[in-house]
């Protein structure tokens, strides 16, 4: 009775935190976050709030707050960063597994929603690995109930698990899941979907949207399953299938089904526009098997688009229509479906012109979400849109009858412009149109971030630039017609690489004036314009060497930083990134012209601005790689110019370091270490030495996000400052970092880089004392978790020793913890040692593998067999990697970029990497080998080296002059 009291107490308790969290009053609000992020680390927390959700008893705000809670701790919770167990406890997983589906398929919908969310978080980790095996049967039971309110549920939560197939990389583990995920759901979901779709059509069932969204979840599932590889199933059951999407492409609208929102698609329009991806995916990647469907999907298709209105709730669904025609457009054996005059003159007319019109609603995008247009609009991000789709099926057309659909449109085009021209105030839209239409016809093929990289013959875009785009760039009124003024700078960007650097000299003035546009739109693209065309190549080489960019920076910055100043540009990444583009892209130019200290106050003040509510993941990285920059030019020019920087950056980062602004942190790190590395050795600042403590605070390690960018300034601090900031007291700190690191699959390189550090940098008695129990905190890591990235960590980290100490003093001490360990570790040398990537770490382990070679007696006596086995391998790679990694900032944020910006650690590209080398000596390892090989006397290993390298050795030692 008391155990009953006292967890009733226990759960009055939560349920009370849970209704605080959505108090009006900040104080509540955080005491109950204090509360329930304590709460986590006890047992049966998990178990806890999941039961909270069986009793319906209590008020819907602690049950609400409690389901979006259970999310948030699954997802937080369930797995570590580096794909281990989380802090969950074995018990409270199985428990939480063993009750989740079925408290799921019981709550209200609202409610299910966030625990459907939850199972597919623990299904990422725990499905995927096999873990789960009861989840998958136990959710297709579910099917036989005939309650459509539990088999959406389920059907819900297996869309995520299975989501990943249609873009994950082909793998054995992936085949294997999807053939086992086949076995248990083919057969049962073909079923449903029979019986689903038998009950709409019938119109037996009292509720339509229900079977409407088990149907659209069903679609999302098929399409998942098929997207890796067509199934034998599947193909044997493609009728099935294949006649009912078509029979759900004419399937009339009904009020149930619409959206609350009637500018956003309905369930049916969903359903549609997955049906037609489906069927776009089967005709692309499964021709021959959907030969018998291609025409009867086209008849579908084309009916669809003639009866469909311009609301904008039907445009993805449009989009994706006209995506499939472009397919069918292109294949050859299918060309005859649009070779009549008759019928290409009806889709041009009928599809394509209706769906480049710039309707009201886009005009009101334009206005009143800017961001939202900007968004679909911008180049390589309109992919759903209905211009997006009408250009692809433009373009599809091309393929086969280019000429045919150019004469076709031809005439269209001077309508409009001729319209145009008329009333230039009331008919912009018609020009507008016609602009949208050129770039279709003469943009053969694009690329998002390259713009058009194939244009037509029989349309020259320059000289419609030259007619029509250039006369509204020279309208000094920025502000008027902004939407033609928003065309024209995006034609300039999609054709940028067609225009003369004499062209180029005379436009970007003119787009740089557009930046102080009061239309965000115009402002963006006027941004985007000159980013982009400041980081053109022509044959390999920028376009714009950096005396010319220096030439035009001041009046661009200017500008950037103008615009910035406008209150609803005060976050925009456009404008961001053309700063940053002008300042890496002018480097020494730039650095000399003596605009950097406004930069610099400029970014000091929107840094100290947009900590107070940091939004904008892309805007925050496109600041402190900017700020990098700044640093990194200015720096190269007069190394003295560090404390400019000091003076500015200190006090924000001091405000954002305090106020554990943690968005922003991983980046204060590593500007930090950039500019500290800026010093002599010995030279660290009254500031930086008071803000050495803190950086060893545990707390501060707990976020993964900080650990690159701290282990980075840790180093920094070793480096310059070595025993006289590191004492003993430290010193076991930072081995306590290091011993976190190594246990993380995710940062153990991490841990090698701070250990690495201090190896090379303090006197050998300070570190002597502790190797041997860092070497016990590898072995023993490797015994638990053994990876290839560690192991090869552990071999730099070993030639790291063997050349700051000796080859005998490692073995030694490696055979001291374990006799024989160190000969297994040779064995991983020797197969390993082709694998090291990193130039400054293949530095590392030649010069080891050489000493060890050279002289380390144990290794012509004891380890004699595995001597030439050590060498050719040596030789086979060593030479052949002196030289640096790539340090291409650009490549490095394109790639950031397509991957997406989140609230975590990004690299900052122009912040570079720490440039300290352990063994700054050596310039060559080819030379390095012959030196020690001929200082320990080649006539004493001539029996040794294998005879198919002697030639190349010899070689080697007359090229160093030794031979």
């Amino acid at each position: 009775l008391q155990l009953h009291r006292a967890v009733r107490a226990k759960m009055e308790e939560l349920i009370h935190y849970l209704e605080m969290t959505t108090s009006e009053d900040p104080a509540d609000r955080k005491t109950a976050e204090g509360f329930l992020k304590s709460a986590e680390r006890q047992a049966e927390f998990g178990p806890q709030l999941l039961l909270l959700q069986t009793n319906d008893g209590i008020s819907d705000i602690a049950r609400q707050s409690g389901a979006i809670y259970f999310k948030n701790f699954i997802r937080k919770n369930w797995a570590s960063d580096d794909g281990s167990c989380g802090l969950i406890s074995a018990p409270d997983r199985q428990e939480i597994k063993a009750q989740v589906v079925d408290v799921m398929i019981r709550v209200p919908e609202r409610i299910q929603d966030q625990l459907s969310e939850a199972i597919a978080e623990i299904g990422k980790v725990d499905f995927t690995a096999n873990e789960w095996p009861e989840l998958l049967p136990h959710m297709i039971a579910q099917f036989e109930s005939g309650d459509f309110h539990i088999i959406n549920g389920v059907l819900k939560t297996v869309c995520p698990l299975f989501d990943r197939y249609r873009h994950a990389e082909k793998s054995d583990e992936l085949w294997s899941e999807i053939k086992y995920v086949l076995g248990e759901l083919a057969e049962p979901l073909t079923g449903l979907f029979v019986q689903t779709f038998d009950l709409a059509k019938s119109g037996e069932c009292d509720q339509l949207f229900p079977l409407v969204n088990a149907l659209l979840n069903q679609t999302k599932v098929f399409l998942s399953l098929n997207s890796q590889d067509l199934p034998e199933f599947f193909e044997d059951n493609m009728e099935v299938w294949m006649t009912r999407f078509a029979e759900i492409l004419a399937l009339p609208e009904a009020e149930e089904l619409a959206s609350a929102d009637p500018s956003q698609p309905g369930v049916l329009e969903e359903l549609k526009a997955e049906v037609l991806e489906s069927v776009t995916m089967y005709a692309l990647k499964y021709d021959e098997e959907f030969e018998a469907y291609y025409a009867p999907f086209v008849e579908a298709t084309w009916t669809l688009l003639t009866q469909t209105g311009e609301e904008p709730k039907y445009d993805t669904l449009v989009a994706i229509a006209m995506k499939y025609l472009s397919h069918v457009a292109q294949k050859p054996s299918h060309a005859d479906t649009f070779a009549a005059a008759e019928t290409l003159q009806a889709i041009c007319q009928q599809v394509v012109v209706p769906n480049m019109k710039f309707r009201d609603v886009d005009e009101e995008l334009f206005e009143d979400n800017p961001q939202e247009y900007i968004r679909r609009d911008a180049e390589g991000a309109d992919a759903d849109t209905r211009r997006r789709g009408a250009t692809d099926l433009v373009r599809g057309l091309c393929r086969t009858f280019e000429p045919q659909v150019i004469e076709i449109f031809t005439a269209h085009i001077e309508e409009l412009l001729g319209a145009a021209a008329a009333d230039p105030e009331g008919a912009w839209k018609q020009k507008d149109a016609a602009i949208f239409l050129v770039t279709s016809l003469a943009a053969k093929a694009t690329v998002a971030g390259k713009g058009a990289t194939e244009t037509s013959d029989l349309i020259d875009p320059i000289d419609f630039f030259g007619s029509t785009i250039y006369p509204d760039l020279e309208i000094e009124d920025v502000n008027a017609q902004p939407v033609l003024k928003a065309d024209a700078l995006k034609y300039i960007t999609t054709f940028r690489n067609n225009l003369t650097k004499e062209q180029f000299m005379s436009i970007l003035p003119l787009v740089a004036g557009h930046l102080l546009s009061d239309s965000q739109v115009v402002m963006s693209y006027a941004a985007h314009c000159i980013e982009r065309s400041l980081m053109m190549k022509r044959d390999g080489v920028a376009f714009f060497d950096e005396a010319e960019v220096g030439e035009m920076a001041e009046a661009l910055l200017g500008n950037l930083f103008g615009a910035m100043d406008k209150p609803q540009n005060r976050e925009s990444d456009y404008l961001m990134k053309a700063i940053l583009r002008t300042v890496s892209c002018g480097k020494d130019a730039v650095a000399g012209l003596g605009v950097l200290p406004m930069v610099v106050e400029g970014l000091s003040k929107k840094m100290v601005e947009i900590a107070k509510n940091p939004a904008n993941a892309r805007y925050n990285h496109y600041m402190f790689e900017t700020m990098c920059c700044c640093i990194r030019y200015a720096v190269q020019k007069d190394p003295t110019t560090v404390e400019m920087f000091e003076a500015g950056l200190f006090p924000p980062f001091q405000t954002m370091l305090e106020e554990e602004i943690i968005e922003f942190q991983p980046y204060v790190f590593q500007i930090l270490a950039q500019m500290l590395e800026a010093h002599e050795v010995g030279n660290i600042t009254e500031a930086y030495q008071s803000l050495f403590p803190f950086l060893l605070q545990p707390d501060l390690w707990e976020s993964g996000a900080n650990s690159s960018g701290l282990v980075r300034l840790l180093n920094a601090y070793i480096v310059k400052g070595g025993d006289s900031i590191l004492n003993e007291e430290n010193l076991k700190v930072v081995l306590g970092i290091f011993q976190k690191l190594i246990s993380s699959k995710r940062f153990d390189h991490e841990g090698f880089n701070l250990i690495e550090s201090l190896i090379d940098t303090l006197p050998p008695e300070m570190m002597e004392p502790y190797l041997a129990q860092c070497y016990n905190l590898c072995f023993t890591r490797m015994s638990k978790l053994k990876t290839v990235k560690f192991v090869r960590c552990v071999l730099v980290f070993t030639c790291l020793l063997i050349g700051k100490f000796d080859g005998s003093t490692v073995i030694g001490m490696i055979d001291g913890i374990q006799d024989g360990l160190f000969e297994m570790l040779l064995k991983r040398v020797i197969s390993d040692v082709e694998t090291v990537p990193d130039s400054k770490d293949r530095k590392i382990v030649t010069v080891g593998v050489t000493k060890l070679l050279f002289e380390t007696s144990e290794m012509v006596n004891q380890y004699v067999d595995a001597w030439p086995l050590l060498v050719e391998k040596l030789y086979s790679w060593a030479f052949e990697m002196d030289g640096g990694d790539d340090g291409d900032e650009e490549n490095h944020l394109e790639a950031l970029e397509a991957s997406g910006y989140r609230a975590e650690y990004h690299k900052l590209a122009f912040a570079g990497t720490s440039s300290h080398d352990p063994f700054p000596e050596v310039e060559s390892s080819q030379m390095y080998f012959a030196t020690q090989l001929n200082a320990a006397g080649p006539e004493n290993f001539a029996q040794l080296i294998p005879q198919k390298i002697q030639p190349q050795i010899e070689e080697v030692l007359q090229a160093a002059g030794l031979l």
